[in-house]
């Protein structure tokens, strides 16, 4: 994935840093790992770009997205993320394992551009179909 990324860049300034999408303390304790984590701790090291896994987090514990409508999915998530304040010109990557519908990207999205960030990239290992 890092490698891939180096290569869509070769034009680009890498983003000033990687933020994986939180998961709540909740679903981390069930899971005992967060895997968009572990893929953004591999692409900032490899890339060397500095990994801010502080930075915003997942206040609101919901439901699993899986087998919900768009709809229900936005709902769902709907002020899930807060975030601190970026510096003014701050552009992240925001690194998520699977993207269907592209909700959870969108309101995490949202939330850090409200938090000042000019620009979110969107990381993802794969894109599934949703159904």
């Amino acid at each position: 994935m890092a490698e891939y990324i180096r290569n869509q860049y070769q034009e680009e300034y890498l983003p000033d840093m990687v933020i994986p999408v939180p998961l709540h303390k909740r679903r981390l304790r069930e899971r005992g790992f967060n895997q968009a984590q572990e893929l953004a701790r591999i692409c900032a090291s490899t890339l060397a770009i500095p990994l801010n896994s502080q930075h915003c987090r997942r206040n609101k514990h919901t439901e699993h997205q899986l087998g919900l409508s768009a709809m229900e999915r936005h709902r769902n998530l709907k002020r899930a993320f807060s975030s601190q304040e970026f510096e003014p010109g701050t552009t992240v990557a925001l690194v998520d394992d699977v993207m269907t519908t592209g909700t959870t990207l969108h309101e995490l999205s949202t939330c850090l551009k409200k938090a000042g960030c000019e620009q979110v990239h969107l990381w993802c290992i794969a894109r599934a179909h949703h159904l």
